[in-house]
Parts: C-alpha cells; sequence; structure tokens
C-alpha cells in the first residue's frame, strides 16, 4: 500500500476506526486477559505469603466512671489517643517480645501492629497482623502489658470487650482482587498496544482512505484473490521448470 507522505491533510484521530481496529482483534485482547489473570493467580499462590490479623477491643475507662457530658466523652477520646502511643511505646513492646522469647526488633512488632479508635468512643482495636498462630498471642499480649500500663496512669484498669482469636481466613493478599487487576492489566495493555500500532500506521487501507487523503474519486476496486495468484504462481514456476 502507498504511503501518505502530506502529514498536513488530517492530524485527527479516527475514533470509531481506533474502536474498530480493537474489536476487530479482540481475540488478541482475550488472549492477553488469561495471560494477566494467569500470572497473577501463580503470582499470588506461589510468590505471595498469606498474613493473619487478630485483633481485641478494650473499653478504657479513665478515671470517671461514666460518661456524663459531650466534654466528658471529649477528654476520654484524648485518653484513647494517649493510649493508642502508650500501646505501641518501645517499653511495652520490649516487654512484650521478652515474654514471648520472639527473635524480633521493637521496629519489626510495632510494623505489624495497627491501633484504631472508633470515632467518638473510649473503645482501642489493636489488631496484629503476621502468622494466625503468632498474631493472636501478640495481640492478648500487648493488650494486657497496655492494660496494667493504663491502670497505673489512671488507676482504673481498662475493661476488655473482646480477646484475640486465632482466624485461619488470611486477610491478605487478596486473590478474587489480584487476579480481576491482572486480566484487566492484561485486556488495556493489549488494547494500548493494537491503538498504538493502529496511530502509527499510516498506509492506505481502504477506497475510503484514498478519496480523504488523495482527493481522488475511485472509479472501480479489484478485490484480491489469494487462489488466483498462487495459481498463477504455481503455473508460472512449472513453466520455468520446463
Amino acid at each position: 500500500m502507498s504511503k501518505v507522505k502530506d502529514n498536513t491533510v488530517d492530524d485527527e484521530i479516527d475514533i470509531m476506526g481506533l474502536l474498530q481496529a480493537i474489536l476487530y482483534r479482540w481475540w488478541i485482547v482475550l488472549i492477553a486477559a488469561i495471560t494477566g489473570f494467569a500470572i497473577a493467580l501463580a503470582t499470588t499462590v506461589f510468590l505471595i505469603t498469606p498474613k493473619y490479623s487478630a485483633t481485641s477491643m478494650i473499653y478504657m475507662r479513665g478515671s470517671g466512671n461514666t460518661i456524663a457530658s459531650l466534654a466528658d466523652l471529649q477528654i476520654g477520646s484524648e485518653l484513647t489517643n494517649d493510649y493508642q502511643i502508650i500501646f505501641t511505646s518501645r517499653t511495652l513492646l520490649t516487654k512484650t517480645i521478652k515474654e514471648l522469647n520472639l527473635d524480633m526488633s521493637y521496629g519489626q512488632l510495632k510494623s505489624m501492629i495497627s491501633i484504631s479508635n472508633p470515632s467518638d468512643t473510649r473503645i482501642l482495636q489493636v489488631t496484629v497482623t503476621c502468622d494466625p498462630d503468632l498474631a493472636c498471642s501478640l495481640t492478648n499480649s500487648i493488650v494486657t502489658n497496655g492494660m496494667q500500663a493504663a491502670e497505673e496512669i489512671d488507676s482504673k484498669e481498662p475493661y476488655v470487650i473482646d480477646r484475640a482469636i486465632v482466624q485461619n481466613s488470611p486477610v491478605s493478599p487478596n486473590l478474587t482482587k489480584n487476579v480481576a487487576i491482572g486480566a484487566l492489566v492484561g485486556a488495556l495493555l493489549s488494547a494500548i498496544f493494537i491503538a498504538v500500532r493502529y496511530m502509527l500506521n499510516d498506509s492506505l487501507q481502504s477506497t475510503a482512505d484514498i478519496e480523504k487523503y488523495l482527493e481522488l474519486p475511485v472509479l472501480c476496486s479489484i478485490p484480491e484473490n489469494k487462489n488466483c495468484v498462487y495459481e498463477l504462481e504455481t503455473r508460472t514456476s512449472k513453466k520455468k521448470r520446463r
């Protein structure tokens, strides 16, 4: 096919043509999606170590007996924020490491801990993420040591709402999410590849392209018959042999 040498004729992108090019090669997009799905599945199952979490909830009672007003509730929430820092302090976590005879540093243990405080409450949720059994032991030990520290500060031991238990369902990785993302990325990359090839292809593909870019009317078109071409080549080669 001849090349369009006049780049000033039209620089617009044919959106419909682009979509048709992608739909015409739908099988490439499908294969890429399946490949991305398979890669994400294999990576998630064989290369990523699953992680489990254990959570304990405690109620920080503070120095008072009840929450009688909004001001008391605000004070209780501020105390809870203080205890979030206490529960991840170096002294408390080092004590936990020694009690459980663990081979890890303070920083490693701290990175496994997540402490949250639901809005307008004195409740602390202490979560540790690692192996299932170790996560449960760490959570309960941290809560116990933290409660002792809280009692020394406010002379009022916190109330345990829920103790941590061993969880057999991993919190990460999310297999469904990962394989869905893998398939989507595969399909998207293949679509981008097809789109780039389409936009970089400046050859005349149809009679409409000829009329559009060369501004010449097409009087007729001769369809290519591959069988006729093959027969002609075969006859020519036989004549040469003779």
